[in-house]
């Protein structure tokens, strides 16, 4: 069998005939000027490019890795209701001149197991050029971790979830999705038949319950065959899906290790300027559901720079805001949403078949995409941009990642929600940690001036009671501020800078999680006293009944407090032991109203702090 590779020149050919297992690889293009009976694979990242002058065709069941047509009168894939024939593409799709007539035999492989895009349909002209008929789109999804991923789909019309699961012995092509009734209703048969798909109603939205069963807006698929409509994935619709791995496994509670899965689905491509409606609920008031965010997707099969789509939606007021959300399967156990800023003017590519939220400013607004909006590659960041904020993560016992707040300081801004600056909240499953703004709304991007001795409230609630650890990843204040951590349950203090970590466990007990618990703090850099390496924070101050002292060390020595007047009399002593951080609580509604130096010695070093008794 010959197996030519082409080097150094662009190839020409008229009729061109492979056998199965054949393989031609070019380094600069191929140009096929007749028809192709293909069964083998045509390799290269130049394209192989149909420009004969009269109609040209495709048949057998070949692959090509990047392929443009330059036909005016077209090109067609013979049809696979007779012979079988279809062409896989596992690159770029170019469509210059003509048109290319699908017949239901074109296959766009994307087999990336990090959600990127392989095959991609690259801009489309406005005219003189275009595709017919129907195409088979295929998605992999890596293995290692079971959780919902939110996904999208290219196509003009609607499609049932059925073209997902494929068939019940197909354990390559499909995933498994579960339901009421089991296999009456088309799904994968459980002991439980519980749901896993799920679309969004922004109707019955309400983004504000953080507790209990989580946003009302997401409701069970009753059927896998598209019955009734509300069981359809339509257009431009993002659908919540639980992927346990390759199909059959998962289904029951035995131990397995999650593999890489795949899935295929099919219908007619979008193309040119999509304008996608979005709708808004209850006008929000105070204490009203928020129903502004609209779960969308991606409607091109191609990456496509959705920050740049955001950006220009906010500047003309179609939305509530320039944040936006994007599914990470890998937050906690069930996944979350990773939440992104663009009014930084950031480029945010996502790839083919995802999905993402933004919220409308008004009900019949709209998200409109362009073909110019397409990407060639994945370039985006779920953690973009500089140091220029505090990034709290929330992490379980095994630095698993379960979400995320951010704080930024802008005196721009103000302590309500903003739509320019802020990020409203969406609720995850698993975990959600946010804070909230002056006008109580929920925050997981919370902008706001700096003030001195002001407080963020924070809320963390959970379904899992376990050990947590909340690090600060990025920090970045104004100069001269300082800014810490309140766990108000355990009156514990922690002074935030770059790696700071603060470990807690969620229990039964009810002041362990909810909107009591933490607090931010913003003090001035001077009431936090550094000596070396030893940190010192004394709050409040003022005070009148006790004061607490917060202190991190780099080892763990003999440490001790004296309080004393003005005149160096010692009126309060406390040997603390040999401790490297920790929280000490002294009472002082004894002492007489005035000021008094508080003296901290750790080891060989010794800080003093003035405090002022009411």
């Amino acid at each position: 069998i010959r197996m030519p590779v082409i080097y150094s020149a662009t190839a020409y050919v008229d009729t061109l005939t492979m056998n199965y297992g054949t393989t031609i690889t070019t380094n600069n293009g191929f140009n096929i000027y007749g028809n192709l009976v293909d069964s083998g694979t045509i390799s290269g990242s130049l394209p192989t490019s149909f420009v004969g002058s009269v109609a040209q065709y495709i048949s057998g069941r070949g692959t090509i890795q990047s392929m443009k047509l330059i036909n005016a009168l077209g090109l067609t894939i013979a049809s696979p209701m007779v012979a079988h024939d279809s062409l896989t593409v596992t690159g770029q799709l170019t469509l210059t001149t003509g048109t290319l007539n699908t017949n239901g035999g074109l296959i766009l492989s994307m087999q990336d197991t990090t959600l990127d895009c392989g095959a991609m349909l690259m801009p489309v002209p406005s005219s003189g050029a275009g595709i017919a008929g129907n195409v088979t789109v295929m998605q992999y999804m890596g293995g290692g971790h079971r959780s919902f991923r939110i996904f999208g789909h290219p196509f003009t019309g609607s499609i049932p979830l059925s073209q997902l699961e494929v068939s019940p012995t197909d354990t390559v092509n499909g995933i498994d999705i579960t339901g009421i009734g089991g296999i009456i209703n088309g799904f994968s048969a459980t002991v439980s038949n519980a749901p896993s798909a799920f679309w969004y109603n922004t109707l019955n939205g309400n983004s504000s319950l953080t507790t209990g069963s989580g946003d009302p807006g997401w409701h069970a698929i009753t059927s896998c065959l598209g019955i009734p409509d509300s069981n359809m994935w339509h257009q431009y619709e993002g659908m919540r899906i639980l992927v346990r791995g390759r199909k059959r496994h998962g289904l029951n509670t035995t131990l397995y290790t999650v593999d890489a899965s795949a899935f295929r689905m099919y219908g007619q491509l979008n193309t040119g300027t999509i304008t996608m409606p979005l709708i808004k609920g209850t006008a929000m008031v105070l204490g009203s559901p928020v129903q502004d965010y609209n779960n969308l997707a991606n409607p091109y099969p191609a990456p496509v720079d959705l920050g740049a789509v955001v950006n220009r939606a906010n500047l003309s007021g179609q939305l509530n805001g320039a944040t936006f959300w994007v599914w990470n399967g890998l937050l906690g156990v069930s996944g979350g949403w990773d939440h992104q800023d663009e009014t930084s003017l950031v480029s945010y590519v996502v790839p083919g078949n995802s999905s993402f939220q933004v919220r409308t400013a008004a009900n019949g607004n709209t998200l409109t995409f362009y073909e110019s909006d397409k990407a060639t590659s994945i370039g985006h960041q779920v953690l973009k941009g500089g140091n220029d904020k505090i990034s709290l993560n929330v992490y379980d016992a095994s630095y698993h990642l379960y979400d995320y707040l951010y704080v930024k300081f802008d005196e721009a801004a103000t302590d309500n929600e903003d739509s320019h600056y802020d990020g409203g909240k969406p609720v995850n499953p698993d975990l959600n940690f946010y804070s909230w703004s002056g006008d109580h709304r929920a925050l997981c991007q919370d902008v706001r001036p700096y003030k001195e001795g002001a407080i963020i409230p924070l809320g963390l609630t959970t379904n899992m009671n376990q050990d947590y650890i909340i690090k600060a990843d990025k920090y970045s204040v104004p100069a001269g501020g300082q800014v810490y951590l309140h766990d108000k349950f355990l009156n514990q203090y922690v002074v935030l800078e770059q790696g700071s970590e603060y470990k807690f466990s969620v229990t039964n007990e009810s002041g362990s999680q909810g909107d009591t618990r933490f607090e931010l703090g913003m003090r001035a850099a001077e009431s936090v006293v550094n000596k070396a390496n030893l940190k010192v924070l004394m709050l409040p101050n003022p005070a009148s009944e006790s004061v607490m002292i917060s202190f991190t060390s780099p080892a763990k020595v003999s440490t001790s407090i004296r309080i004393l007047t003005l005149d160096g009399i010692t009126v309060i002593s406390q040997d603390l032991g040999i401790q490297d951080n920790g929280n000490v609580s002294i009472p002082i509604e004894k002492l007489a109203a005035g000021v008094y130096m508080v003296e901290f010695i750790s080891g060989g070093e010794k800080v003093v702090q003035r405090l002022v008794k009411e």
